[in-house]
């Protein structure tokens, strides 16, 4: 049985999402759900590491993989860069290099 902290935030408008932020070990995971999933399309998530070695330990599930394609379930792409990312291909963007 884990021994984990966990903390959860909505994020957005309408519609919104449930983060939860679960730490377990040193580690954190993170789950995002959507509040309505049949009218909600998350375009990205964006983290602001406190440094770039962060990064190469970043795991992403689902894993993505071009031949899936999107059935609304699947992340579609992943992007991981430090310290200058603040757009992606589709569009998503946010104020500042993260």
């Amino acid at each position: 049985m884990s021994t984990s902290n966990t903390t959860e935030v909505l994020l957005g408008c309408d519609p919104q999402v449930r983060v939860v932020i679960i730490e377990d070990g040193g580690n954190l995971m993170l789950e995002v759900y959507a509040q309505d999933p049949g009218n909600t399309d998350i375009d990205a998530l964006f983290l602001n590491l406190t440094g770039p070695s962060m990064a190469g330990d970043l795991n992403v599930y689902p894993a993505f993989d071009e031949t899936i394609g999107s059935n609304g379930e699947n992340g579609t792409g992943v992007e991981i860069q430090t310290g200058a990312l603040n757009q992606l291909k589709n569009g998503a963007q946010v104020q500042g290099a993260i």
